[in-house]
């Protein structure tokens, strides 16, 4: 009876592990749950595979893997979040649990004056093994409650830097976890506790480092936004001019009588041209941007060809112009730099299930300089365009996209996203 007692409670305190890593991810890596209904499967399913894992020996290596690969593919499916970050985050917080786990063993040890107290936790079910578990528990909350529940704006992920970091704590947390169990002494308390606060302050600066990057988008967005509203300021300002000068003429004809004069002037204006704005993808915002980047395309000379599918994204329509806006600007400028009959860009647009795929293909001069994939620029402003690439981006992270570049076969192929 007593056995089914202490399995309860081990049930009860993985359960809550779990529950937590998917909360604290989502904290970290999209500020919400996108998916809430996968997240209680995701829950009970890890959690019924560490437990079954825990029977067989506590602090395995091979349980702290299955921890973190489970948490990871959860948290992909219920934040539809970037691998890389999910695999990250569930790292750090697989850390920080045997940090707090150790942590518990040495004060413990410290408590009972017992150097052994690490072996005897893990020979048998006992009191003290309760007493371990409620202490971790009670420490995960605390932390839970006064850390990561008040955090606030999406995280982002500087992946060499936090995989080498994480990768460094992993190591460390082995051997000292290793001499904790030999024979706790009190210096090893401290060090616990040094650890626990250093994770908790570098998991601090991985999510303002993000909310550093949401700023330079934001800022990219503004200055786009304003040059946008000064430009179609100054085009207006030199419409309405001309229309007051061709609204004198025309009246002047019509007060004669003239009106064969007047019907021939405003065909040389253009003033009977039916304008047209094709349909393309069902999105007002991208369909007129669309139609004005084609009319941009064909005053260069460039053949540009549209293949869309009807699609339905998230992203506001700032986001939209931006993120298309800077990718169809950038592949204008490149046929710009290459012959008028070799001028051509190609947009593909498909949508399959949930997902939608976007893929901007163009001809490259001969010299295109490449750097990791991004395309050097050859405008003036390079941190302008700097900026450009970066916003694309981190729109497309921001809704779990990705945006891929690459050059093949003498053409330059950008590819986005989205898994919905």
């Amino acid at each position: 009876m007593m056995s089914f007692a202490f399995e309860g409670i081990e049930l009860g305190a993985t359960l809550l592990e779990v529950y937590l890593g998917f909360r604290i991810n989502a904290v970290l890596l999209t500020d919400k749950m996108r998916k809430p209904h996968v997240f209680l499967w995701a829950t009970f399913l890890l959690t019924m595979v560490i437990q079954i894992m825990n029977q067989y020996r506590l602090f395995s290596v091979f349980t702290s893997v299955a921890a973190v690969a489970g948490c990871t593919i959860g948290t992909i499916l219920i934040c539809q979040s970037d691998f890389l970050g999910s695999l990250i985050s569930s790292v750090l917080y697989v850390i920080l649990i045997h940090i707090i786990d150790f942590l518990s063993l040495s004060v413990w040890s410290l408590v009972f004056t017992d150097s052994q107290f690490g072996i005897r936790i893990i020979s048998g079910y006992s009191m003290y093994r309760v007493i371990h578990i409620v202490f971790c528990k009670v420490v995960l909350l605390a932390v839970w409650y006064f850390f990561f529940r008040r955090l606030t704006g999406r995280a982002a992920v500087p992946v060499k830097k936090m995989a080498m970091a994480a990768a460094g704590a992993v190591g460390l947390v082995w051997y000292l976890g290793r001499a904790t169990f030999e024979d706790s002494e009190a210096v090893l308390t401290v060090v616990w506790g040094i650890l626990l606060f250093v994770i908790l302050i570098g998991i601090y600066f991985f999510r303002e480092y993000g909310r550093w990057k949401e700023s330079q988008m934001e800022y990219e967005l503004a200055v786009q936004k304003n040059e946008w509203i000064a430009k179609s300021y100054r085009q207006n300002q030199l419409f309405y001019h001309n229309l007051n000068n061709h609204y004198v003429i025309i009246k002047g004809f019509l007060q004669k009588k003239e009106y064969e004069k007047a019907e021939e002037y405003m065909e040389q204006i253009g003033a009977t041209k039916q304008v047209s704005l094709r349909s393309w993808v069902g999105d007002d915002t991208l369909d007129i941007l669309l139609n004005q980047k084609l009319e941009a395309a064909q005053n260069e000379s460039i053949n540009m060809e549209i293949l869309p599918d009807k699609i339905q994204l998230r992203l506001t329509g700032e986001e939209l112009t931006s993120l298309f806006g800077n990718a169809l600007d950038n592949a204008i400028e490149a046929c710009r730099r290459v012959e008028r009959e070799k001028r051509w860009i190609r947009f593909q647009i498909k949508r399959v299930n949930d997902m939608s795929f976007f893929k901007i293909s163009n001809g490259i001069p001969n010299d295109f300089d490449d750097q990791e994939g991004e395309g050097r620029t050859t405008k003036e402003h390079k941190s302008r365009h700097g900026l450009g690439i970066l916003s694309m981006k981190l729109i497309a992270e921001k809704y779990g996209g990705v945006v891929e570049t690459k050059v093949d076969d003498g053409k330059f192929v950008l590819m986005i996203s989205f898994f919905e």
